[in-house]
Formats: structure tokens, C-alpha cells, sequence
């Protein structure tokens, strides 16, 4: 069995070969139906004449030349897009020759005229058709702008298309009366021809222009020629609008198709559109060492930098076998920096080597810079776990330190009152002993609860309302348990900071502990915040001697001012009341 690739290359070639050999014979019978059926008078043999239809024999050897040179295009262009766009070029040439031939014996002045307009359809595809060529090989087509102006190119082709084929209805394009019997030759120029001839300028320079971007700068010298082609077309194009009587009586169509035939195969034979006749040398030329092998491993094709072929490297080949389109990397031990990728074609290997020296030196440095970070890294993550360990070894020592700082002097109060116990076991002696013990039980609460407070402080806890009731429940459950009937209410909005939080504890418990002074006292607290979070506390300390409190109620009152907090109080008979705002702002 034969390499499928190769099998549909032949199937494709064949098609064409039977469409053009059908397009061959069909112009073929319409010729001979012309001669047989249309009224026609005997060849006469006095020499060519000098008119259009003297060259209709030159046309129908044309029409097979085009067959013959679009299956041509087909074999050479490799470009599947830009091979189809020149084939149709080809067809409209083909179809433009064959309208000419019918048109020159009609008798009909409405077919002669259908058959006149019908040149326009090839004259307005064939430089939309190129124009789209240009944009492909310039490699504009794949873009927005390259797909819009593709799409104008062609709208506006078929609608001035449109125009012209429909000129006997409107002489937008023509102006003539088929009263007059000369009316082919003396018809006039409307302003949709000069938008037509306009439109002809427009493709074909947008198509030039194109070119010089697609063209390779060793290419560019190539244009000379086109240019000579371009500005014979432009000469002729002028002559014939004009009306000059050398080149109005000479036939458009054939000069036309031999100028587009020319301009084409210039390209080609350049290598401004693509073309395997160009492959040949580009291959040899190109910046690689890669060669093609056959199926046996023998060399078919080289490059000019392409080094001999090593043994080993012919029989790895062999042993890969057919490689079915896929690509194999190796590399054989005589050249140990030389990555050989093998790429499976059509008949054999492409075999391509990489010099891969500086990457193996690369990767080399890179893995041993690799392992120095991970040594580097391993080494950074147990410094960061020491010094992690002693800050935060630090950080506990920082926070004792705070709050040993802060409840320096309760625990001083607290062992002056322990020293002070007495020895003996007398009445008076029990009572002070009871007294004593009963304001240490006091300060070893505030201990206990301030401890934790500044620890919420230093981590920036904020306390919601439930939190705020349960640590001051605990309090008065403390107060009672050392004689002081006491209650707190709180209605927040917002939650306390821990600042507010810390400075409404020692007021509460500083408060307080002037109600062991007196007998059967009754502490009463509530709190409540605004919009602004300031927290705003009224306590109230019920008892029968309270005037004996004035003047520790007045210390307090001094000790509040200094650390800045507003506060305001009222002595009654029965009871001491104090108002505090405590706000962040003024901590």
C-alpha cells in the first residue's frame, strides 16, 4: 500500500486534470455549435485583419493555455488559500476569452450588450481576487482589518457588477441608443464608470502595495519588472478610455489576460507568492542543519550548514521506523550536546539537530544553583523558626512584663495586707485577720480578670455586649461573695474596644473597693454607647454612711481626671453616684 498523503495528492491532481479536460471539450462543442448553427460567412483568406475579432483565433488557443496554466498553479502554489484564489482568476480569464468569441458574431444588439457588460465581471472580480492573494501572502488576512477589507473588496466588486450588467436600465455606466446603429462604438462615458475605473486603481494599487511587505527584502528588486507590467497596463488602460484609434480597435480582453498572466507568474517565479519552484533553493539556504532521509536512512536533501551523517545516528533512524507525522527526540553518545528531533514526512524522516551545548551548560549552572537555594532555603527556614521562636519567646516576656507593670501595685497592696495579718488569736485580731483576707480575696479577682483583659488588649479583641455582661457578672458574683449586694446592666450598639474594655474594669473594681469602709453596701452599674462608640457608665453605691465616703469618693474622682477621663459625681444621704465617659480619643 502506498502513503496515503500521496495517494490524495494523486486523487487531487486527477480532478483537475478531468475538470480542465471537461472545460477543454465543452469550449470545443460550443465552438463547433457556433460554426454549425450560427449564420457565419466562408473563410476567406486575405490576410489578419486589424480588429478585435481578427484575434479570435488567438483566443481559443488561449482558453486551453489557461486550463492548462491553472492546473499549473495547482502543482506549484503550495498556499491552498492564494492556489484557489489564482485558479478562479484563471476561470474569470477563461469566461471573459469565451464571452468575447460569442459576443463578436451575435447578431442581437440586446445580447451584444449583455455579452459587452459580462466584461465587467471578470474585470472587477480578478483584482478583488488579487487584492485578497496580497493580503494573504502579506499576512494581513487573519487580522480585523485584513477580514474587512476582504469583505469590502468583494461587496463592492458584485455591487458595481451589479450596476453594469443592468446599464440598459438606468445608462448609469453607458449612454448610447440602440436606435443608432453604430451605437457599440459611439456610447458615452456616466459617472459609474469613472466610479468603476476609480474602483480598478484602487484594488490593484492596494494589490502593489501589499506585495512590497510580503516580498522577503532580497525580493524586493523583483518589483522591477512588476512595475514595467503596471505601468504598460496603466499606458494601455489610459489609450483605450480615450479612445485612441491604434488601441481602441485592439482586443481588451486578450491584452488584459496576458498582462494578468505575466504579473502572476512574475510573483511566482520571484517568490513573492508562495511557489515550490522557490523551495528547492530556500530549503538549501536555510539557518539549520536538517536533512531529509528516506525510509532506509539514506540522505535525499541537505542544507548548506548541515554536518555529515553520523552511523549512529543512521541506525537510530532505522530503528525508529515510520513515524506516521510524529516527531521523536534523541540523541546518540559520539555528539552527547546535539539534540537530534526526528520528524515523520511523506517517503522518509526529517531529521533536524540542535545545537544544545549552551542549554546543557545552562542546565548544568541552573541544578547546581538549584540545590545551593534549597540548601539556602533549608537554611533560611530554620533561621525563621529560631527567630520565630524568639520573638515570640519576646513577645511573652514583653506581655508578663505588661502585666506585671500593671498589677504591680495590687500585688504589692496584696502582700502588705498579707504581712499585716496579725499573730494572735484574739477577737479584734480574728476581725482584722477576716478583713484583711476578705481585700486580698478582692484583689486577686481584679488579678485574675485584669490579666486577661490585657491580653485581649495587646491581641485587639474587641468585646460584644454578651462578653461585657459575663466578665462583669463574674465580678458581682465576686463583690457577693465578700458582702457587696451588687448588678450591672449594659445596652451597647457597638462592641468595646479593649482599651475601653481595660479602663471600665479598674473603674468598676476601683469604685468598689470603697465599699468596704461601710456596711451593707450596694454597688449598681450600667453602661450604654452612642454613634460614636463613647461609652458613657453611671454607678451608683447605695449605703447608710455615705458622707464618710466623700472624701475617697474625691480621690477617685482626681484619679480619673488625671488619666483624662470625664467624670462627674453626686452624694446623697443614702447613696454616691459617678457618671464616666471613657472614649478611644481621649485614652
Amino acid at each position: 500500500m502506498g502513503n496515503p498523503e500521496q495517494h490524495t495528492q494523486s486523487i487531487s491532481k486527477r480532478r483537475v486534470l478531468i475538470v480542465a479536460a471537461c472545460i477543454a471539450a465543452a469550449t470545443f462543442v460550443l465552438l463547433i455549435c457556433a460554426e454549425i448553427f450560427l449564420p457565419s460567412k466562408p473563410p476567406s483568406f486575405f490576410g489578419l485583419g486589424f480588429g478585435p475579432s481578427s484575434t479570435t483565433g488567438f483566443m481559443v488557443l488561449l482558453g486551453p493555455a489557461l486550463a492548462a496554466w491553472a492546473f499549473s498553479i495547482y502543482v506549484r502554489c503550495p498556499d491552498a488559500i492564494i492556489r484557489n484564489q489564482l485558479i478562479a482568476i484563471a476561470a474569470l480569464l477563461a469566461f471573459w476569452l469565451l464571452d468575447v468569441i460569442v459576443k463578436y458574431p451575435m447578431k442581437s444588439d440586446l445580447g451584444t450588450s449583455i455579452c459587452w457588460y459580462l466584461y465587467y465581471v471578470p474585470m472587477l472580480f480578478v483584482p478583488a481576487l488579487a487584492f485578497t492573494c496580497a493580503l494573504r501572502a502579506a499576512g494581513f488576512d487573519t487580522t480585523k482589518a485584513g477580514k474587512t477589507a476582504r469583505s469590502i473588496a468583494f461587496a463592492g466588486s458584485a455591487l458595481l457588477a451589479l450596476f453594469v450588467l443592468t446599464n440598459n436600465l438606468h445608462h448609469a455606466v453607458f449612454s448610447f441608443s440602440f436606435d443608432d446603429p453604430g451605437w457599440s462604438g459611439n456610447y458615452r462615458y456616466e459617472w459609474c464608470y469613472w466610479l468603476v475605473a476609480g474602483w480598478f486603481v484602487l484594488l490593484y494599487g492596494a494589490f502593489f502595495a501589499l506585495l512590497f511587505p510580503a516580498a522577503r527584502k532580497q525580493l524586493r528588486p523583483s518589483f522591477a519588472p512588476l512595475a514595467i507590467i503596471a505601468g504598460l497596463a496603466i499606458a494601455y488602460s489610459l489609450l483605450y478610455i480615450l479612445r485612441n484609434a491604434h488601441f481602441f480597435s485592439t482586443n481588451l480582453a486578450l491584452t488584459y489576460t496576458i498582462l494578468i498572466v505575466v504579473a502572476v507568474e512574475i510573483t511566482l517565479a520571484t517568490g513573492i507568492l508562495p511557489s515550490y519552484a522557490w523551495y528547492r533553493e530556500t530549503f538549501y539556504k536555510l539557518p539549520f542543519d536538517l536533512k531529509v532521509l528516506t525510509r532506509n536512512g539514506q540522505l535525499a536533501y541537505s542544507t548548506a550548514q548541515a554536518k555529515p551523517l553520523s552511523p549512529e545516528t543512521t541506525e537510530k533512524i532505522t530503528e525508529l521506523g515510520t513515524l506516521n507525522g510524529a516527531a521523536v527526540d534523541f540523541r546518540v553518545p559520539s555528539n552527547p550536546h546535539t539534540l537530534k528531533r526526528a520528524y515523520g514526512i511523506s517517503g522518509g524522516t526529517a531529521l533536524l539537530s540542535i545545537d544544545v551545548s549552551k542549554n546543557d551548560a545552562r542546565r548544568t549552572a541552573l541544578k547546581q544553583r538549584k540545590e545551593e537555594l534549597i540548601n539556602a532555603s533549608e537554611l533560611l527556614k530554620r533561621s525563621a523558626a529560631i527567630r520565630q521562636g524568639l520573638a515570640l519567646r519576646e513577645a511573652e516576656r514583653d506581655l508578663f512584663e505588661q502585666i506585671n507593670n500593671s498589677l504591680a501595685e495590687k500585688t504589692t497592696e496584696i502582700n502588705r495586707l498579707i504581712d499585716e495579718l496579725p499573730e494572735d488569736d484574739s477577737l479584734e485580731s480574728a476581725a482584722i485577720r477576716r478583713q484583711n483576707l476578705t481585700r486580698v480575696k478582692f484583689l486577686v479577682a481584679y488579678c485574675k480578670r485584669k490579666g486577661s483583659l490585657i491580653v485581649a488588649e495587646r491581641e485587639g479583641v474587641s468585646f460584644t455586649q454578651e462578653q461585657v455582661e459575663l466578665v462583669f457578672t463574674e465580678a458581682a458574683a465576686d463583690f457577693r461573695s465578700m458582702g457587696i449586694e451588687s448588678a450591672a446592666l449594659f445596652r451597647l450598639n457597638e462592641p468595646l474596644s479593649p482599651a475601653i474594655m481595660a479602663h471600665l474594669y479598674d473603674c468598676a473594681y476601683d469604685f468598689a473597693s470603697l465599699a468596704f469602709a461601710i456596711k451593707n453596701p450596694t454597688l449598681l452599674l450600667f453602661g450604654e454607647n452612642d454613634e460614636r462608640c463613647a461609652l458613657t457608665v453611671r454607678i451608683v453605691l447605695q449605703c447608710e454612711e455615705s458622707r464618710k465616703l466623700e472624701p475617697s469618693l474625691q480621690n477617685f474622682c482626681n484619679s480619673l481626671t488625671k488619666a483624662g477621663i470625664r467624670n462627674c459625681h453626686q452624694i446623697e444621704a443614702d447613696e454616691i453616684a459617678v457618671k464616666i465617659k471613657l472614649e478611644d480619643s481621649a485614652l
